[in-house]
């Protein structure tokens, strides 16, 4: 049974360490702004969890280095695949729209295939179809997902790869194609 946290002493804790962990964030990011929303993003997740702790310990001190260093890493990767889908984009309308051909055949399949997607996620959960809704649709990172269904981000990240792996077998035909 974990105790209730010690609000005085997170306080005093958050506003000693508060410089040091966006100091050490924005040795590897480089953008106080980011640094700072990511140092309060490391404390919130302290506050949530609810526990006891020796904020004076060696091992909290370790601990925060060690989750500002991870956090800055995961703001990297997730820019950089940003990036990436936003050169995917940029190549994909380079060409003009004269150049695009649409026929009936391709309006219909794109129609079928619409439905079909309808239909497979007509079957999941509540809480996958919301995965579906936030990470395909609204393009919402996934430590923000995990963050507002107050799930670990590897279960969100687990549930999204079953989402595609069920899409993938489901969609046969278009498997090959990188839908989502």
């Amino acid at each position: 049974m974990s105790k209730r946290i010690d609000d005085r002493g997170f306080k005093v804790f958050y506003l000693t360490s508060y410089r040091v962990v966006v100091g050490t964030i924005l040795e590897i990011i480089n953008d106080s702004f980011v640094a700072e929303d990511l140092a309060h993003e490391i404390f919130f997740r302290l506050y949530k969890r609810q526990n006891v702790m020796d904020y004076n310990s060696e091992g909290m001190r370790k601990y925060l280095y060690r989750a500002a260093r991870n956090i800055s890493i995961d703001y990297i990767k997730q820019q950089k695949r940003g990036e990436l889908l936003e050169e995917k984009i940029k190549y994909s309308y380079q060409y003009s729209e004269e150049d695009r051909v649409y026929d009936a055949e391709s309006i219909y399949l794109r129609s079928e295939l619409s439905t079909t997607v309808g239909d497979i996620i007509s079957n999941f959960s509540d809480i996958q179809k919301r995965i579906f809704r936030e990470r395909f649709l609204k393009s919402k990172r996934l430590y923000e997902l995990a963050r507002d269904l107050d799930m670990s981000y590897y279960k969100v990240r687990k549930m999204e790869k079953e989402i595609r792996a069920k899409l993938q077998e489901k969609l046969g035909a278009f498997s090959d194609c990188k839908l989502f």
